[in-house]
């Protein structure tokens, strides 16, 4: 009877633990994902290269890329995978950033105002994805995939008419040259509003998805007006690295973030990144982002068809 009463007592105490853990913020912590490939700087690394090459080459972040492959490659969780990207987009925009600012073309106070916002409202979105079930963030991330598409093909169009558009005006006006003697200055209130709630958009778009940010931030600029092209390039690299390390950040904080995976990944992304910078100067840039965009759109898709295939419950 004694040593029926003891293994009861076992019994509940065991049962009392694991309801605990279940009922604790962010579930019971997940079993370690398995590493299908070896090591985790095997695919890590190529993965990053991939990433910083295609994202640097068509003017967007690497995460497009590195999300879904992580996610194949090491059976991640969608937050897992979003989250690791965020680092892995840091790098490459530090290493694109870099180049930009050696050759002149940063706007810095653009760069502070639109960073000043994004970095504020990385955190929040990243809470908010983590508030969401993994069919509903599944299901984020595809429509955001398939409504970037079009704009990445698109994007050299509305910049180039934007740009034209402000050009010739202030050439009309007796303006300044925009294409000759372009210099940062401290912008008008309406336009530092601008720039500070298009920081806010990206910024919660970043932390909660992991992606669109370099393409939302480069088509918010353009259609601001007023910056030459390789400017708008190199101050939305620029404004990517403070949100990119804020919704890191937060992820971390809330156990979503991979760190064995971040330093192949960062690696490869800021290799890729120097490598194609110069590689893809000869390149058909149309041809390139028109096959991106098509990759980019496949993937949507891909994943849309995923999510919609799992349980509601």
């Amino acid at each position: 009877l004694g040593r029926t009463w003891k293994v009861r007592a076992l019994g509940l105490r065991v049962a009392r633990r694991a309801l605990a853990s279940a009922a604790a913020p962010g579930g019971p912590s997940p079993s370690p994902n398995p590493l299908r490939y070896g090591g985790p700087i095997l695919p890590a690394l190529p993965i990053g290269f991939v990433s910083g090459a295609v994202g640097s080459a068509v003017g967007i972040g690497g995460a497009l890329v590195a999300v879904p492959t992580t996610m194949h490659a090491y059976r991640l969780r969608q937050l897992q995978a979003t989250s690791t990207a965020l680092l892995l987009n840091v790098a490459t925009c530090a290493s694109g950033a870099l180049v930009f600012a050696s050759a002149g073309h940063v706007d810095p106070i653009a760069g502070c105002l639109v960073a000043s916002g994004a970095t504020a409202t990385a955190g929040p979105g990243a809470r908010l994805a983590h508030a969401m079930r993994e069919r509903t963030q599944r299901l984020v991330f595809a429509s955001a995939l398939l409504a970037l598409a079009p704009v990445i093909a698109l994007k050299p169009v509305i910049g180039g008419a934007v740009e034209g558009a402000v050009e010739e005006a202030e050439r009309s006006n007796g303006g300044p040259d925009v294409a000759r003697g372009w210099r940062p200055a401290m912008p008008p209130v309406e336009k530092v509003a601008y720039y500070v709630g298009l920081g806010g958009a990206v910024g919660v778009a970043s932390g909660a998805l992991g992606i669109g940010a370099g393409t939302m931030m480069s088509v918010g600029l353009a259609l601001a007006g007023g910056m030459p092209h390789k400017t708008m390039l190199g101050t939305s690299m620029v404004a990517q690295i403070g949100p990119g390390l804020a919704g890191a950040w937060a992820h971390a904080r809330l156990g979503n973030l991979r760190p064995d995976l971040v330093p192949g990944l960062a690696a490869g992304a800021m290799t890729g990144s120097f490598v194609a910078s110069g590689a893809a100067v000869d390149a058909p840039e149309e041809v390139l982002r028109g096959a991106f965009a098509a990759f980019v759109a496949g993937l949507g898709m891909h994943a849309m068809r995923g999510a919609l295939r799992m349980p509601k419950v």
